[in-house]
């Protein structure tokens, strides 16, 4: 398979993982020093920048946000994928 089909089934498996609000299964798909950028991170850490680093790091972000929004979804609007990134636009609910 290439990358770019690669990258688009993760993609697929993170919004499943996501919406399950299944943080083991969220977590498996990341490296152990894999960056995520949130502009949602800039607003309730701005220290980070909007940036986080490391599974720790993100296994605790994402399970403060399971707690405090266990209804939160995210629905796929639009996905650029190429070898080397992924863009996600989605809207929350």
């Amino acid at each position: 398979m290439e990358k770019t089909a690669l990258n688009e089934t993760i993609v697929n498996h993170w919004m499943d993982a996501f919406n399950e609000h299944d943080l083991e299964k969220l977590l498996s798909l990341y490296a152990e020093n894999a960056r995520h950028f949130s502009p949602k991170l800039k607003t309730r850490q701005p220290a980070t920048n909007g940036w986080i680093e490391g599974k720790p790091t993100l296994r605790t972000w994402w399970a403060d946000a399971f707690d405090r929004l266990p209804t939160l979804q995210y629905h796929l609007k639009n996905l650029i994928v190429n070898n080397q990134q992924v863009l996600m636009e989605y809207e929350r609910t």
